[in-house]
């Protein structure tokens, strides 16, 4: 990450069952993001705590009674055009924790997002920006 300026935004796509029982860390995860309502030049002010997060994006598989349920994968195809943009025009990283359904949903949709499909996300794999750590 310290390799040199940072160009792509710091983007979370984050997923667990259910949000009231498994969101350990909403309020941190949440008061990452920074505040852009309003006046660009506020956005732009230090004030507080740091917010290195540009965009929290939550997908949550056992959302409870009448929601629907949504995974991380789904969120990445629903952000295709930002991911890609991020990827390919800002040199962005990708970093994937978590189960190995789940990481390999995400690597799929990657590849349906990415031009070049699976080969891209494998040659993205090798200089180390797409990094996956997957157990499960």
């Amino acid at each position: 990450l310290r390799r040199g300026s940072q160009s792509a935004p710091a983007a979370l796509f984050f997923g667990c069952r259910n949000a009231d029982q498994d969101w350990l860390f909403k309020e941190e995860m949440s008061s990452a993001v920074k505040l852009t309502a309003g006046c660009g030049a506020l956005a732009r002010m230090q004030v507080g705590p740091k917010r290195p997060l540009a965009c929290l994006f939550t997908a949550f598989s056992r959302p409870g009674e009448g929601k629907q349920s949504k995974y991380v994968q789904d969120d990445v195809r629903a952000q295709a055009t930002s991911v890609k943009h991020w990827i390919d025009k800002m040199s962005g990283c990708v970093f994937i924790c978590g189960s190995t359904a789940m990481g390999n949903g995400v690597l799929e949709a990657l590849a349906e997002t990415l031009e070049g499909g699976r080969e891209t996300v494998d040659a993205l794999r090798k200089e180390g920006r797409i990094v996956a750590e997957m157990w499960g």
